[in-house]
């Protein structure tokens, strides 16, 4: 293992659950996506990247569309504000940032999914950005000449980044920017920078499970101002008690809800995670239930 590169070699004898496989060796490489796609591709290669990564370097200007295997869109994107911050002190201020930032990248990026939901369309508790019309207050006034400092972090894409920066400008706002900061976490914590942009994705075989696990208290430290939402609490207790499957999708469309009235977390898209090979792989065997399998699972080519 190291930097660039992980090392995978084959047990002679050793055999799992899918019976024995053909390759002696994987190496999982990182490496820039927009070089990665303009290599030429032979059938034991695969490239793992995200939506709004594959869309930032514009890959489908290098490969085929025969290439290109998607996953449903089982991934989220969302922006965490800190509440103790002047700008995003009111649920309100949240609110209207986050749509701001939702209409700028619809608007540069037609093919992205924005949403407003938390909660996928693979997930019981999905509701379409019409469920969420009318609840966002003009707060223009509220930015409009205020500075605000953010982290332009590339991990997720420029596109991504670009709408958080141009909702930023259109409403009237002094803009500072840092790329890559060391510690974004603890900046953010402190309030150095009041919104960071993050992901996530929930898996569909368990889906409760996996949304306890998310909010579990002292997991993710960027979800730290969530862990006050006494209410999110109390309906997350509910739900995991919950067996009828009818009235778990009726409750988690209302943890959704207060998750996006609240707007301490603000989802703004779903994405997929793609996979690119050799024209000459016909297909992959893609499970529907797992948001992101590691590229090597899907490396049984004959």
């Amino acid at each position: 293992k190291s930097d660039s590169e992980i090392f995978f070699e084959k047990i002679e004898g050793l055999t799992g659950t899918v019976g024995d496989i053909d390759l002696k060796s994987i190496t999982f490489q990182f490496k820039n996506i927009k070089d990665a796609c303009q290599n030429t591709m032979d059938k034991n290669q695969i490239i793992a990247v995200s939506e709004t990564d594959f869309q930032s370097a514009q890959c489908d200007k290098f490969i085929k569309t025969k290439q290109i295997h998607w996953m449903p869109s089982a991934r989220f994107l969302v922006l965490r504000f800190n509440p103790d911050t002047e700008l995003f002190s009111k649920k309100e201020a949240r609110r209207f940032f986050a749509e701001k930032v939702r209409t700028h990248l619809k608007s540069k990026n037609s093919d992205v999914v924005v949403e407003t939901s938390l909660f996928p369309k693979l997930l019981p508790g999905f509701l379409s950005s019409q469920d969420f019309k009318n609840q966002t207050s003009n707060m223009m006034a509220h930015f409009s000449g205020k500075t605000i400092k953010l982290a332009r972090v590339n991990a997720f894409g420029s596109i991504v980044m670009d709408s958080i920066e141009g909702a930023a400008r259109e409403l009237q706002m002094n803009v500072e920017v840092e790329t890559n900061p060391t510690n974004t976490v603890d900046s953010f914590l402190k309030g150095e920078f009041p919104v960071v942009a993050g992901s996530s994705g929930f898996w569909a075989q368990d889906p409760v499970g996996d949304v306890s696990m998310w909010f579990t208290k002292n997991l993710h430290k960027t979800l730290s101002f969530v862990w006050r939402d006494h209410e999110l609490y109390r309906q997350l207790d509910l739900l995991e008690s919950e067996v009828n499957q009818n009235n778990i999708k009726q409750m988690m469309e209302n943890l959704n809800r207060h998750i996006v009235t609240e707007s301490l977390v603000a989802p703004i898209l779903h994405f997929r995670r793609c996979f690119i090979t050799s024209p000459e792989v016909e297909g992959l065997n893609l499970p529907q239930a797992i948001t992101s399998p590691a590229p090597w699972q899907l490396m049984i080519i004959k």
